[in-house]
């Protein structure tokens, strides 16, 4: 009855000196889109109106265009801050132990 959601997947990697500094760690965050026109690296897609990854491209890229006009190339060597946070809870809100607890990317923010 419901299809999976289209979704764009922007991977982060760890640049700043620190605990996870050369550990080759990158964090995926994915995203939801309104369609996926071609898939792949440097595919296609529309992105919706009132969605996360068109609201963090404006705010990161202090961007005043339309929708289908941004650009994803302006983020490939902007440094971004990246919040994390630990999934305590399953999505049934049981509670997940601790060894098998992970960490998803919560908010993307410039580093300026």
């Amino acid at each position: 009855m419901f299809g999976k959601a289209p979704k764009v997947f922007l991977r982060f990697e760890i640049v700043e000196h620190g605990e996870f500094f050369d550990k080759g760690i990158r964090l995926a965050r994915p995203y939801r889109v309104r369609k996926v026109l071609t898939s792949g690296k440097g595919g296609k897609f529309v992105l919706d109106a009132g969605g996360d990854l068109f609201r963090m491209l404006a705010r990161v890229l202090d961007v005043k265009q339309r929708r289908d006009r941004i650009t994803l190339r302006a983020l490939r060597h902007l440094p971004l801050r990246i919040r994390t946070r630990t999934v305590r809870v399953d999505r049934e809100q049981r509670e997940i132990p601790e060894i098998a607890r992970y960490s998803v990317v919560a908010e993307v923010e410039r580093a300026d």
